[in-house]
């Protein structure tokens, strides 16, 4: 069995960065308007440290606390999903030619990779 573990702290800012340098467009927790919401960070000090969530049947609450961590919550009020998936996407267009006939071409567009 592999035993699992934690990311030290002070490496954090190297993973960050490498993934960055990497091409990677980095998306984590912050907090804004009173809930956890998924956005882009560009350095570690975008998470929030020492704030975990209170949920329960029609309440969402997030509190400070006096802990250390940067993940103190089972999961925020936004999914991840509109963020790595694009709600609408184009895969073709076509043209008519001045003859009458349909041109189709794909329309591909690089968002680069996410983390």
């Amino acid at each position: 069995m592999t035993e699992m573990g934690f990311l030290n702290r002070s490496r954090a800012s190297d993973l960050l960065n490498a993934l960055q340098q990497s091409g990677y467009s980095c998306i984590g927790p912050q907090i804004r308007d009173s809930a956890l919401v998924y956005d882009k960070i560009k350095t570690i000090d975008d998470l929030p440290i020492g704030v975990q969530d209170r949920q329960a049947p029609g309440v969402y609450r997030i509190e400070k606390n006096a802990g250390p961590r940067n993940f103190s919550w089972a999961n925020g009020s936004q999914a991840l999903k509109p963020l790595v998936f694009k709600s609408r996407e184009s895969i073709w267009k076509v043209d008519q030619g001045s003859d009458g006939t349909l041109n189709f071409r794909l329309t591909e567009e690089d968002l680069g990779p996410t983390a």
